[in-house]
This record gives C-alpha cells, sequence and structure tokens, in this order.
C-alpha cells in the first residue's frame, strides 16, 4: 500500500510543480507558500475529521515546532527556485534528496553506504551531469559548472537539503499521536507555520488583485498540495523514509514530460535522460 501512496504523491507532485511555476508570478515566495497553507487547511481538517482526531503527546507539538522551521525555510527556497529556473531542469535536482539523506545518516548515525548505495550516488550525480549535456562542447566541466552556478539549482539543492531532514521528524510525530493519524502531521506543522508567516497576511492590499487573479487555480493548488501530504505522511508510517522517497522522485520524469508539453521548455530529451538516470540512482540508494 505504501507504494501506492509514494506514486500518487509523486503524481501530485509533479502537477503542483507546475501549478506553482504559473502561481509565483506576481506575488512573494513567502506570501504564496502563506497562501497555499491557508486554502490547504479546510481539505487537511476535512481529511482528520474522517480519519478521526488523535490524542497527542508533548513531545508531538515541540517536533513538529522544530520541522516547520526547516519547512518554511525550505518552501520558500523552493518558490523562489521555480521563479528562476525551468522545471524541466529544477525537478530532477531534487534526487540529490536521498544522498542527502545518506550522507546525514553517514556523519550523525555512523549508518556508513553499502556498494549498491555508492552506485547510487555516483549514478544521480552522472545523472546530473546528463542535465546540460548540450555544453559539454565547451568544456568537460561544463555541464556541472553551467548547471551548479544557476541561482534557481542552487536554492533548490538548499530547499532538497533541507527536506532530507523534516521526513525524520515528520515520521516520528506520527507516532506521537494515539492512534498513529498521519494527516495530524501537516495539519498541525501548518498551523504553526501559519502562525510564523502571519504578519504577511496584513499586507492585503498587495495580494488582492493577485487573489483576483488566481483564486481558482490556487483553490485547487491547496487541495492537491493536502492530498499530497496525506499520501506522503500514509506511505512515511508505513514504510522505510528513504523507500517512499525513491518512488517520490518518479515525479521528476513526468515534470519533465510535463515542462516540455506546457511549457515548452527546450532541451528536454536531454533533460528526461538525465533525470531518468537520477532517479535509477535514487532507487538504488533506497534498496
Amino acid at each position: 500500500m505504501w507504494f501506492s501512496y509514494s506514486l500518487l504523491f509523486a503524481l501530485l507532485t509533479s502537477v503542483g510543480f507546475l501549478i506553482a511555476k504559473k502561481l509565483i508570478k506576481g506575488v512573494s515566495p513567502a506570501m504564496l507558500f502563506l497562501l497555499v497553507l491557508l486554502f490547504s487547511l479546510p481539505f487537511m481538517s476535512a481529511f482528520l475529521i474522517i480519519s478521526g482526531i488523535p490524542r497527542f503527546s508533548t513531545d508531538f507539538f515541540l517536533i513538529l515546532f522544530i520541522a516547520a522551521i526547516f519547512d518554511t525555510a525550505a518552501a520558500i527556497f523552493y518558490y523562489k527556485a521555480l521563479s528562476l529556473t525551468e522545471v524541466s531542469l529544477l525537478a530532477p535536482i531534487s534526487s540529490f534528496n536521498p544522498v542527502f539523506i545518506l550522507i546525514f545518516a553517514s556523519l550523525f548515525l555512523g549508518e556508513n553506504p553499502t556498494f549498491i548505495k555508492s552506485i547510487g550516488i555516483i549514478t544521480v550525480v552522472a545523472g546530473a551531469y546528463l542535465l546540460n549535456l548540450q555544453s559539454f562542447r565547451f568544456g568537460i566541466l561544463k555541464p556541472f559548472s553551467l548547471l551548479f552556478s544557476n541561482k534557481g539549482i542552487q536554492l533548490y539543492l538548499l530547499t532538497n537539503l533541507i527536506w532530507a531532514v523534516t521526513p525524520v521528524f515528520q515520521k516520528r510525530a506520527i507516532f506521537e499521536t494515539s492512534p498513529a493519524t498521519p494527516i495530524a502531521v501537516p495539519l498541525v506543522e501548518a498551523i504553526i507555520i501559519i502562525f510564523f508567516l502571519s504578519p504577511l497576511i496584513f499586507r492585503v492590499k498587495s495580494t488582492k488583485m493577485y487573489l483576483k487573479s488566481n483564486l481558482r487555480l490556487l483553490i485547487f493548488f491547496a487541495g492537491i498540495s493536502a492530498l499530497g501530504q496525506l499520501f506522503a505522511m500514509n506511505a512515511f508510517s508505513l514504510t522505510n523514509v528513504a523507500y517512499a522517497a525513491a518512488i517520490f522522485k518518479l515525479s521528476t520524469l513526468i515534470t519533465v514530460i510535463l515542462g516540455a508539453i506546457i511549457f515548452h521548455e527546450k532541451h528536454t530529451k536531454e533533460r528526461f535522460v538525465g533525470a531518468a538516470v537520477m532517479v535509477l540512482g535514487t532507487i538504488l540508494i533506497a534498496v
């Protein structure tokens, strides 16, 4: 069942990636994040009522307070990256997320990667090289230098570095509810983050026109974001975080294809090949 939840999350992530690319125009990353959370609350609240309201331990709120700080920074970097870079180039970079998880596990938990996982890391890096392969004629390291000098890529790498940490807190928080209720985690975390960002609410004049033009799309985006969180948390509760994260990365292939179709982005064939190699690397890491 965890595989189905992970696959559905990957699909919704791809669709959300493209919608977010459109929504970020004309609004700050922090404000868009706040609006998405506000519109997501009714959906997540409904899911929680259907699931049943659990009991919470005191550690639950402390864990989510820490996760909320990380997720707020990550989301702002994510939306800013989307405003700067094409989705077909940006999406495959999420494959570095399980690489970062492995590195953290090695540094802080003493969990050294196996031979297969090491091959997976090399495969992810090789896939990243292929994303800008057309620049190879300017020098053997040019594909890397072009990729990692991109401001959007730098921000999204930072996002994925942070997202390598937050699932650990979120999974721990799930089991601080009784009975274990996955949807309670993103809902309570969203409330905490809204509190952080609440001063932005008073800048109503600057967002009135934005809401007028994007309200339906924003509500739709909030709905699929809430549903995606439900699928992700259920996947985390049923399997190893790394396994679920590997399946999540299938969204990169879907996003590259949709980026070519919807936004007519260039170089998508080589980016698809690079993304496919990077996804293979994440699967090897999860084995």
